[in-house]
């Protein structure tokens, strides 16, 4: 599973993340990390899909909170063409992402 970055937090070396739970009260929840893909993190374990996973806010677990979904960020930019001008004076456009 993929999430924001800016939702893991770490607490003495150990990676967790806070979900809205029953009742809108917020759960502290253990997670293993992967590696990042395209700005997002890989979850390994400790959160299912369709769980609310919270991204900012001072909340602690055990409170009640009022959720407001956002949708998920893309940090992959979209891809842009540059011209590129070689020394001989020859352009050439290519795809980059910036």
């Amino acid at each position: 599973m993929l999430i924001d970055d800016l939702a893991v937090s770490a607490d003495q070396g150990k990676n967790y993340v806070l979900i809205v739970g029953k009742e809108n009260q917020v759960e502290y929840r253990p997670v293993e990390l992967g590696q990042m893909v395209d700005g997002l993190r890989v979850v390994t374990q400790g959160v299912q899909p369709g769980e609310k996973i919270i991204l900012k806010g001072l909340v602690r677990p055990g409170m009640t909170v009022a959720p407001r979904l956002v949708p998920m960020r893309q940090n992959m930019p979209e891809k842009q063409t540059a011209t590129l001008t070689k020394a001989d004076g020859d352009s050439e456009s290519k795809a980059v992402r910036q």
